[in-house]
């Protein structure tokens, strides 16, 4: 039984003859760059922030997403390939995602807070079918009459043959672009194709306008996307329809984020695209991206070349791993984590203990807590990633620490974004190449 909750499918076709740009880093008249702020989800900040929940029960419910969404992304890659769509978002659902930015829809504007996710290519928010006759006003949702710049599309228009054919839903009596969208855990939207303008929150408190922008005005769902208080998806995939393809002959294909730390509550973390990305730097390293037909587009992939652990290396041969914001913990093939763990025994000297959510915890509690946890280092291509004790354990419950690192059975590796916190990691999907640098993400 589909149900109308009413989800969007955006995306983002800029055109840059009429394009209409404020705010930002600019060269002359000519807008090079931009930042926004990011919210983590558990941030009191965020308008998913629960004060009656501990610091706790909120991981906790951090880490059972970061399963949920690693087991989403597996599936989805399996079935992939055994399905002939074209088009499959994949890992997203209502609820598995850890960070948000505000953007702007129509005229006059309507706010929409939205989920951003390095693991799809779209972007998209709720939305009300202006043919609708009888609703009530609901002030989460876009109401396209209320508009002044929202224009449907027809099946003949270009942006509408941007659709992969599985997800056009054209015909002869239905002159409207319409589509249908499926996502990595089953679920799907019905949309109808229409431009818009939008525009983005900056990091100095002004707007960033990018006129006739190509969306998708969602009016059916099964209901995945029934948010209360996310409204939106910002898309940031390498995929062609994503929004860093979209806006990239506007700011070069290039696009940064950096999160803060779990603990510092209020202070998230920037998004950046353009020249305020802040990669010319010399020192800053970068290795390639990678492509792979085992993989979509989608993903960032780079080559995993070493780990390190107290005097041991191992040598991933043939190794890659993707890079995903929505991800909490790290996860790495089966053969690789077995040699961590019988190495971070015989180094760390506690009482271990189980836990269904990790392969290794050890209890802690005022006696031993100066006991020093080993720094793990990734070699990513050629460039080394340091996970200090604190990204590469993290304290569960009130007397357990736990290994950041967990198995993958079936060989598909995830960097989570607990090990990318204080990290500025860049994407220039022109150059195909993965920027880092370690950072104070709550001073960028």
């Amino acid at each position: 039984m589909v149900s109308t909750s009413f989800s969007i499918f955006t995306i983002f076709i800029v055109s840059l003859s009429n394009s209409v740009f404020t705010s930002a880093r600019t060269t002359g008249n000519q807008l090079t760059g931009f930042s926004s702020d990011i919210i983590q989800r558990d941030s009191v900040n965020s308008p998913l922030f629960n004060p009656s929940l501990s610091h706790h029960d909120r991981f906790r419910a951090s880490v059972h997403r970061s399963h949920t969404r690693f087991n989403i992304l597996r599936r989805a890659i399996l079935s992939k390939a055994k399905t002939s769509r074209a088009s499959f978002q994949f890992g997203l659902t209502s609820s598995n995602f850890e960070y948000l930015m505000t953007i702007q829809v129509g005229t006059p504007s309507k706010s929409i807070v939205a989920i951003i996710d390095t693991g799809s290519d779209v972007v998209w928010t709720n939305c009300r079918s202006y043919d609708r006759k009888s609703y009530k006003q609901d002030a989460r949702v876009f109401y396209p009459k209320n508009s002044s710049t929202f224009h449907e599309l027809k099946c003949n228009s270009d942006s509408c043959h941007l659709l992969d054919s599985p997800e056009r839903n054209c015909s002869k009596q239905i002159d409207s672009c319409r589509y249908k969208l499926w996502y990595g855990d089953g679920s799907f939207v019905y949309g109808l194709l229409a431009n818009e303008t939008f525009a983005f929150n900056t990091s100095d408190g002004r707007h960033v306008k990018v006129p006739e922008v190509t969306f998708g005005c969602s009016d059916m769902s099964n209901g995945t996307f029934d948010d209360s208080h996310t409204t939106g998806v910002i898309g940031l995939g390498g995929g062609p329809l994503s929004l860093v393809s979209q806006l990239g002959p506007l700011f070069g294909y290039k696009f940064s984020y950096c999160f803060a730390p779990y603990t510092t509550n209020g202070v998230s973390g920037k998004l950046n695209f353009g020249s305020n990305t802040l990669f010319s730097e010399p020192h800053v390293q970068s290795t390639p991206l990678i492509k792979t037909p085992l993989l979509p587009s989608t993903f960032f992939v780079v080559q995993l070349s070493g780990i390190m652990v107290g005097d041991m290396e191992l040598e991933p041969h043939g190794s890659n791993i993707v890079l995903d914001s929505g991800t909490t913990l790290t996860y790495l093939d089966r053969k690789l984590v077995q040699p961590i763990l019988e190495k971070v025994k015989n180094m760390i000297h506690l009482q271990i203990v189980k836990d269904p959510n990790f392969d290794l915890c050890f209890k802690t509690d005022l006696i031993n807590s100066k006991v020093e946890f080993p720094d793990i280092i990734l070699t990513l291509g050629t460039v080394k990633i340091k996970l200090g004790p604190e990204k590469a354990f993290v304290n569960w419950e009130d007397d357990k620490r736990c290994l950041n690192i967990v198995t993958s059975p079936t060989g598909f590796q995830i960097l989570g974004n607990l090990a990318q916190q204080d990290l500025h990691v860049g994407y220039d999907l022109q150059e195909q190449k993965f920027y880092f640098e370690s950072t104070d993400c709550t001073r960028l």
